[in-house]
């Protein structure tokens, strides 16, 4: 190829590259998300607070400071993404015949709230019975990413342990 045909593109190529990057950055400015998680769903992650509230027993929450790093909410909006978040129900409810699924008690809830600056989307899925759709594991396995986070960071780690089964 020509040198002068190679400068502009080149330019014209970092220019596209530099425009998407900032695009990215300011969506990623503008998102994020609660993801309230467990029994009932009384442990929580809010990224609008920076936040993490967990259930040490029945009766007891704690809440501390818990922030992600820019890294893992590039990541979780990405995963989001490829999912497809925007286009799931209100409520992600895999228990389509109730009557032949095994009810679990007590069963775990997760209540997903996402912003991205320009939309709002707040998903509930009561995980009652142990049958999934290729919508619900694919939840499950972006909600276990972000719950890997959270149990193996050392401010997790130091909230007391906890009872009874709440977790």
């Amino acid at each position: 190829m020509p040198k002068w045909i190679s400068s502009p593109v080149l330019c014209v190529l970092v220019l596209l590259m530099g425009c998407s990057s900032h695009r990215l950055s300011k969506r990623l400015e503008s998102f994020h998300f609660v993801l309230r998680y467990g029994v009932h769903a009384v442990n929580s992650l809010d990224t609008f607070r920076d936040t993490l509230t967990v259930a040490v027993s029945r009766d007891s929450l704690v809440a501390i400071p818990f922030a992600l790093n820019p890294e893992q909410l590039a990541r979780i909006h990405a995963e989001l993404e490829a999912i497809r978040i925007w286009d799931y129900p209100d409520t992600l409810n895999p228990c389509v015949d109730q009557a032949n699924s095994s009810v679990q008690s007590p069963y775990e809830t997760i209540i997903l709230t996402i912003h991205d600056g320009r939309r709002n989307h707040r998903i509930y899925w009561a995980a009652v019975c142990g049958r999934d759709t290729p919508r619900s594991r694919a939840l499950r396995r972006v909600t276990n990413l972000i719950r890997s986070w959270i149990v193996n960071d050392p401010r997790y780690r130091k909230i007391p342990r906890i009872q009874e089964g709440y977790h």
